[in-house]
């Protein structure tokens, strides 16, 4: 296979990969890295894919917290660390989450989450309740704080 032709077959499976959702720049380098492909044409294929606009960080870190946020609500910890897996800098994640103001709504979303749960607690000893509902906001990378703020006022109604 000349080197045209293996550019052309990377090129279409980089490209098919980058449109099924937005990537971040880590995630493009970890797919080169699995289909082994030289670095040379990596560079080639990066520069091509940054020139049509479907390697943006900032982008994909605006979608990540949407999607987040929308369909299986996080604290910020818990975003802030799957950003940073996904290779994001701290300034994006900062200045991603002042403009979908995240750290404001985290009670919101602590509140909205208590709320369809607090039915599973009725019948539990009140120090139970309490503990059940802590790992529920701490393991969604909620902080201390706020989960006590949320878990008082649901489980004092109790």
């Amino acid at each position: 296979m000349n080197k045209q032709t293996e550019y052309q077959n990377i090129f279409d499976k980089v490209i098919k990969f980058a449109t099924l959702r937005p990537r971040s720049i880590k995630e493009i380098e970890r797919y080169f890295n699995r289909k082994k492909t030289v670095k040379g044409v990596q560079k080639q294929l990066f520069n091509k894919l940054k020139s049509l606009g479907l390697v943006d960080d900032k982008e994909f870190a605006r979608w990540w917290v949407d999607q987040r946020l929308t369909f299986r609500p996080k604290g910020e910890r818990l975003l802030r660390n799957e950003l940073r897996i996904k290779g994001i800098s701290e300034d994006i994640i900062s200045t991603v989450f002042e403009e979908k103001n995240v750290i404001n709504e985290q009670k919101k979303i602590a509140t909205n989450i208590m709320s369809k749960k607090v039915n599973q607690y009725n019948n539990l000893p009140m120090n139970k309740a309490r503990k059940r509902a802590y790992s529920l906001l701490l393991r969604r990378g909620f902080d201390w704080d706020i989960a006590r703020e949320v878990i008082d006022e649901f489980l004092d109604k109790k």
